[in-house]
């Protein structure tokens, strides 16, 4: 695989308060696959995916499709990858639909008004456009989460460059059903040509890497 389709770390090491939770890591995953971190909690599964996303101080490079995201801005990362954290916390009320147009804006999608609609579909959300987000449950806020972050990547390569879909933990909240309806997706994203890189727990029920993630 070249390495121009490729999410790499080298040498990464990440130090909170006094404590030292990553040290020399290296990790590759390669667009048109499923890779998952996996692992207990306090492992530093999440601290590494947040190391690769620049939401933590580290020391080690990163590359994304062959450049060095220090070198990026931010809307030039937010073109080709997006990423969705173990929760988000929304403070105003919106609607389903305007969480998930967020990644309109985000992305290179813009001009396609049915994204987000069907982003909605995708992750068993149809017909929830107009509810307000605070109302759903956990698992329906993180799928509406998921939705944002398809809209903003959803077509896995564009002008031959792969695109990446990067997931804390995205089946952590869900019932079974709904867990393989998440494995579904991110496999055909990286059937289709995408990146998909996702956090997940060793205890995840269904398991983390069934095979109809392989």
């Amino acid at each position: 695989m070249s390495m121009t389709a490729q999410l790499q770390a080298k040498g990464i090491s990440v130090t909170l308060g006094r404590r030292q939770v990553l040290q020399g890591v290296d990790f590759t995953a390669s667009a048109g696959r499923v890779t998952a971190i996996v692992g207990p909690n306090g492992s530093g599964k999440t601290t590494l995916l947040r190391a690769m996303t620049g939401e933590v101080a580290h020391q080690g490079q990163v590359t994304l499709n062959g450049k060095a995201t220090a070198t990026m801005q931010p809307w030039q990362l937010a073109a080709i990858r997006a990423v969705q954290p173990q929760s988000s916390i929304i403070a105003f009320p919106f609607t389903v639909l305007e969480i998930v147009r967020l990644g309109l804006s985000a992305g290179l999608s813009a001009a396609d008004s049915a994204v987000p609609m069907q982003a909605l579909d995708a992750v068993g959300l149809a017909g929830f456009a107009g509810r307000m987000y605070q109302d759903l449950s956990g698992g329906e806020q993180q799928r509406v989460q998921l939705a944002r972050v398809i809209t903003q990547v959803w077509e896995p390569v564009v002008d031959a460059t792969p695109r990446w879909l990067i997931l804390d933990e995205p089946v952590a909240s869900l019932d079974i059903g709904h867990q393989f309806t998440v494995m579904d997706l991110a496999r055909n994203y990286a059937a289709r040509g995408g990146g998909v890189v996702a956090v997940c727990m060793t205890s995840t029920s269904p398991p983390c890497l069934p095979t109809r993630w392989s």
